[in-house]
Order: structure tokens, then C-alpha cells, then sequence
């Protein structure tokens, strides 16, 4: 836009400006962003899992836990 300033002298129009600004680019940013967001959200729940999958395990050494307690624990995983 500062190009068409100096050079021709006057100011792009607002339709002008938005040929510019490509709206795939900013497609693509914010698709990379929500991907980011939503594996960083994926990895806390499966560590989360994991930890009571763990918890699981070393109860069970100590006690007989039931197949159906540990769905009803991960249904109850936030």
C-alpha cells in the first residue's frame, strides 16, 4: 500500500487493499492454531487416561478391581 503511495501518489481504495490481503493465508493460520490447540488438548486427556490406567493397574495388584469400574473411571476422566 506504501507503494502506491509514493509511486502513483493517492491511496488504495478499500476494495484494493483487501486484494492484498489473501484470505487463504489467513485460513491457514488459524486451521495451523486450532490443529496445535486441539493436539495439546488431545495429549492432556491421554495422559490423563494413562495416569488412571496406571492407578488401575497397581489396585489391581492389591485388590481385584471389576472390568466395568474402569469405564465407569474414564467416563468420569473431565
Amino acid at each position: 500500500m506504501q507503494f502506491f503511495r509514493k509511486t502513483l501518489k493517492k491511496d488504495l481504495s478499500s476494495e484494493g487493499q483487501w486484494e492484498f490481503l489473501n484470505m487463504w493465508y489467513i485460513m491457514i493460520i488459524v486451521n495451523d492454531v486450532l490443529i496445535i490447540l486441539g493436539s495439546a488438548i488431545k495429549e492432556q486427556i491421554e495422559r490423563q487416561v494413562s495416569c488412571i490406567i496406571y492407578l488401575l493397574y497397581v489396585q489391581k495388584l492389591k485388590v481385584k478391581v471389576k472390568f466395568s469400574l474402569f469405564f465407569v473411571l474414564i467416563r468420569a476422566v473431565p
